[in-house]
């Protein structure tokens, strides 16, 4: 029999793994609701737990492993894309500021513990340069609390602006490949990119497109390419978009993600890491934490504008939750946090872009894979579908 082992270093990564099922159930909790809590030694399908069970599984979980997970003073190259114990104080400060919705209760308190944990037990700082943030040559930072690293040639890489730009602005950044001229965004989102000065509103293209030089115009057809912010639909079903006349192509493109010269040509993936939890992130959830618990609204205002000062927007003397929702999606936008913020504002039921509004509470969650049904006899489809 192979003798146990224990070391540190054992502990350490029991730690790191048990804080990224951690994670991995979150996501999983948060789009399909009652999800089951599987576990090993047995050949028996797992049972499906509520919602409020999985929720108590993910807290446990990270309370008990966080005090054991390296508490860098900041993130450095060591730790970038590792679980430290700032990535699950944020886990924890994430999933306590949608406890309301996870299981009726709020817990927004515990949320401005954790986001104070972060702010002041570490060395952590916005970084000058937003825009570094989301380069293809981005990596550890002052900022950046957790990643996943991207990397174009040895596994899976970032994918994002390949289906979001159009195939004629291949040149421009010059890739090794044409986009796939597949995402964009709504107009009303786009107008909220309205702010004077604000570095942000460059991570979208709209309007006329011209190459690298800034004059030579892209062609679309024997038309220079113009992107519209607004989007029209032939069939709202389907959500084909109308046919490309004169150039125009519907719908502003987002180069957040800064097209990468070095994507693999053949998988066509950049190499651009995506953040999944931030600073930034953290300032403005505990900012909204604090407005929804009577605290400090003169604390929330100084946090919203750290983030307005470093994307050079001018400084706001007030805050209500409605701003604090727009400037989370003007800081976060394609970082895979909207669904969740609008969900938890009371604003994913209503009316925006081609929705009618008022389409049913149930689909705050997604159905659950009729495959995996299949596979789990024990699994019930979620309420409504």
């Amino acid at each position: 029999m192979e003798k146990s082992v224990n070391s540190p270093t054992k502990t350490q990564f029991l730690n790191e793994i048990r804080t990224m099922r951690a994670l991995y159930y979150f996501y999983v909790m948060d789009m399909f609701g009652n999800v089951p809590i599987t576990s090993f030694g047995t050949s028996e399908s797992p049972k499906q737990a509520s919602r409020a069970e999985v929720f108590s599984y993910i807290e446990k979980e990270l309370l008990a492993v966080s005090e054991g997970l390296s508490a860098p003073t900041t993130v450095t190259a060591e730790y970038y894309g590792r679980p430290t114990k700032w990535m699950a104080y944020a886990l924890l400060q994430k999933l306590y500021i949608n406890a309301e919705q996870y299981i009726g209760k709020p817990m927004y308190a515990e949320s401005i513990t954790y986001g104070d944990k972060i702010i002041n037990g570490t060395a952590m700082a916005l970084v000058g340069d937003y825009n570094t943030l989301f380069s293809p040559t981005n990596g550890a930072n002052t900022e950046t609390i957790f990643a996943a690293i991207y990397d174009s040639n040895y596994s899976a890489g970032n994918a994002i602006t390949r289906y979001t730009l159009h195939a004629t602005l291949r040149a421009k950044y010059n890739l090794p490949f044409s986009p796939s001229n597949a995402q964009c965004t709504l107009k009303e989102f786009y107008d909220t990119f309205n702010l004077p000065g604000d570095i942000r509103n460059a991570t979208w293209l709209a309007g006329k497109q011209f190459l690298a030089d800034g004059t030579t115009p892209i062609l679309n057809g024997s038309t220079q390419l113009n992107f519209t912010p607004e989007i029209v639909l032939t069939n709202t079903e389907t959500m084909d978009v109308g046919a490309e006349v004169n150039g125009i192509s519907r719908g502003v493109r987002s180069i957040k993600f800064y097209p990468d010269p070095n994507t693999n040509s053949s998988t066509r993936f950049q190499n651009n890491d995506m953040p999944i939890f931030r600073l930034a992130d953290v300032y403005l959830l505990k900012a909204e934490a604090l407005l929804r618990t009577s605290g400090s609204t003169t604390e929330a205002l100084k946090l919203v504008n750290k983030v307005r000062v470093r994307a050079k927007a001018a400084e706001v003397t007030a805050i209500t939750l409605d701003g604090i929702l727009e400037e989370r999606g003007r800081e976060l936008a394609w970082e895979g946090w909207r669904r969740n913020d609008l969900i938890r504002f009371g604003k994913y039921q209503g009316k925006w872009g081609f929705k009618a509004g008022n389409e049913g509470a149930y689909r705050d969650i997604f159905p659950i894979p009729a495959t995996e049904i299949v596979l789990n006899k024990n699994l019930k489809q979620n309420a409504g579908y």
